[in-house]
């Protein structure tokens, strides 16, 4: 299975009247207040990822899409915690869009969270420590042999992309189960390869 038509640069970068992928309106107007507590999500204008661009489509509707998407995702087998982990993300994709950076030299090189708030916001939403988080936006690790590993620090331009990728990844490999539960089956969203 490919995944060539996933727009990983859609995400950050639109046309003037185009929006963004289609999941991030349902989840703000479709899901319940309790949902939105849970998230901590905003209204649409609020995130940077969705605010420079059109908020509302024609002859969309947005609340019945997120209706349609937690349905099929039933039908799919996942069970209501997976259900939720993936809304999870989904909130965590938008919050981190709103996490600034910082460059720390002239060159852009080696990044740091602006404004920490944002940062937390996003950690809540994965269940992560802010540092880790930041570590994991900001940094790539590459391994040259079994025993050697290190970072490799991001420019200000090749953060925040790779979270959306890993959700896409989880849902389109993940193992069909028909409705029976999957042996293995992670407790929380996470930023690893466990889920996929």
């Amino acid at each position: 299975m490919t995944t060539y038509l996933l727009e990983k640069s859609r995400i950050v970068y639109r046309g003037d009247q185009e929006r963004n992928y289609h999941i991030f309106y349902a989840l703000l107007t479709g899901a319940g207040d309790g949902v939105k507590k849970r998230l901590q999500l905003q209204q649409p204008t609020q995130y940077n990822y969705l605010n420079s661009s059109a908020l509302v489509a024609p002859d969309t509707d947005d609340t019945a899409h997120f209706a349609s998407a937690l349905e099929l995702m039933g039908v799919l087998g996942f069970t209501d915690e997976e259900q939720d982990h993936i809304l999870r993300l989904v909130a965590a994709v938008l919050a981190i869009g709103n996490v600034e950076f910082a460059a720390t030299d002239a060159n852009n090189d080696s990044p740091k969270v602006a404004n920490p708030a944002a940062l937390q916001t996003a950690a809540d939403l994965l269940q992560v420590n802010p540092t880790t988080l930041e570590s994991a936006l900001t940094h790539r690790t590459t391994t040259t042999s079994a025993t050697e590993s290190f970072k490799i620090a991001l420019s200000i331009s090749q953060v925040r992309l790779p979270l959306f990728i890993f959700i896409f990844y989880v849902i389109l490999f993940r193992p069909r189960t028909r409705g029976t539960p999957s042996a293995r089956r992670c407790t929380r969203p996470c930023l690893s390869s466990c889920c996929a």
